[in-house]
């Protein structure tokens, strides 16, 4: 148990130095007992084969894992007063380090009954030079895009691109070729536009499907199995349209980053295989060759690479 192993002191540390860590930071302390319960969940995964890399050097608030099928290179967990820290030497590893820790956090908080208790935030080391302290991502809804604020004074700060590779979800290589060879994309973003114009429609008509429409997106790799658990708990005392609200953000985010994912989107509403959903579908659709003049967009020859691509997502 790692709750048995020394303290390691990590008041200066940084084990791998060209590196950028993530912080899943607490406003308040983290609960106590819940860093060993991550560590225990990880090496405890069914479907991960995670086990415990430098036995000799691992401490009851510094871990170092490894997951093969996962991961390209080792992780460290290193337990702080109020954040836990996330190292990956390979900026590949990122996302999905990010992904199974945050599962774990989650799993681990249910289990021991710390529902009640704050999730934590995606978080950085904060650049103001005012000692080691967090600076907190949060998305601009206004402005599209994340903004980090200093824990100590709570200003915006200015962090490095490389800070971004732990936020946006890079997508399979492969794919790469047949999500550019979609319909040209204006780099005015237009189809983020329409998303922004339709909002307010969809929630009216869909909001019944919200899950449905969660469900996609995670097997589309839109979006995560913590946020898609988020959207879908109904402990969290949110309505229909609230959910279907945070669908829509989670998409429109996934838009700007990549445009093409707008047609993912619309091919949910024609698997949806009801009429009012195919209609909406070339709806929006039309509003898209509306602003982009692309006449020669056609929505069923295009579903079928959507699904192609849905499919190996």
């Amino acid at each position: 148990m790692p709750a048995l192993l020394p303290i390691k002191d990590v008041s200066n540390i940084n084990p791998y130095p060209n590196t950028t860590p993530l912080l899943l930071y607490f406003e308040s302390a983290i609960p106590m007992g819940l860093f060993c319960a991550i560590i225990v969940h990880l090496l405890s995964h069914k479907d991960s084969s995670w086990n415990v890399a430098e036995e000799e050097s691992n401490f009851s608030n510094y871990f170092t894992l490894r997951c093969p099928d996962l991961l390209q290179t080792d992780i460290i967990l290193v337990e702080q007063l109020d954040c836990i820290t996330v190292y990956c030497e390979a900026t590949d590893d990122y996302i999905p380090a990010r992904d199974a820790v945050e599962e774990a956090v989650d799993v681990a908080m249910s289990k021991h009954k710390l529902s009640t208790c704050e999730k934590p935030k995606r978080a950085f080391y904060c650049p103001c030079g005012k000692g080691r302290h967090a600076a907190v991502a949060s998305w601009l809804k206004t402005q599209n895009r994340y903004v980090f604020r200093c824990t100590s004074n709570n200003k915006p700060q200015s962090l490095a691109v490389e800070y971004l590779s732990w936020l946006y979800k890079t997508r399979k290589r492969q794919h790469d070729d047949e999500l550019q060879n979609l319909p040209d994309i204006l780099e005015t973003n237009i189809a983020y536009q329409v998303l922004v114009d339709s909002t307010t429609e969809i929630k009216d008509h869909f909001s019944d499907d919200y899950s449905d429409f969660a469900d996609k997106l995670l097997e589309m790799n839109v979006i995560t199995e913590r946020e898609r658990s988020t959207i879908t708990d109904r402990s969290t005392g949110q309505n229909k349209y609230q959910r279907m609200g945070e669908v829509i953000e989670h998409v429109k985010k996934a838009v700007e980053i990549k445009e093409s994912v707008f047609f993912l989107f619309l091919n949910i509403f024609l698997e949806k295989g009801t009429q009012p959903s195919a209609e909406f579908a070339r709806k929006l659709m039309q509003r898209y060759k509306d602003k982009t003049q692309h006449s020669d967009v056609n929505l069923e020859s295009l579903s079928k690479r959507t699904k192609q691509i849905a499919h190996d997502y």
